[in-house]
């Protein structure tokens, strides 16, 4: 195997708040929790790095039984060869590097909604790939 030639610092929680509803009404039905994702890029070229922070907010109405944002940032970094492919580096960065940065959310959102009456909660797998065809 060989070292990519895209890396990343070790990702930081850089915010979290959380809250459960108290106006939540439990029924039979299951809640359909809503989850929304912004990612905000600071990109360097002349240095090759950008830091990234994927910031996730979940629920937030009188149909889920809690509220949870938090948002977790790394800086990524890369050789030469990557400044020449526009493309790759662009893939790296906008579906790549968010993807990575939902693996080491994911674990505290569960952590933090296990520690509450509402139990765990999994962020499900995201998918990041712009499609071209439709935007």
């Amino acid at each position: 195997m060989k070292k990519s030639s895209f890396q990343f610092s070790e990702p930081k929680l850089v915010n979290i708040n959380f809250k459960i509803n108290s106006e939540f009404i439990a029924n039979n039905r299951t809640a359909k929790i809503k989850i929304n994702f912004k990612v905000d890029k600071k990109v360097d070229l002349d240095n090759r790095k950008a830091k990234i922070v994927l910031m996730c907010e979940i629920g937030d109405d009188k149909d889920t039984p809690f509220y949870i944002s938090a948002a977790e940032e790394a800086v990524f970094k890369w050789e030469d060869e990557l400044s020449e492919d526009n493309e790759l580096l662009n893939n790296l960065l906008n579906q790549n590097a968010p993807a990575l940065l939902v693996s080491y959310i994911r674990p505290v959102i569960a952590n933090v909604t296990n520690s509450s009456l509402c139990g765990a909660y999994n962020i499900p797998y995201i998918n990041f790939v712009i499609d071209k065809d439709n935007n």
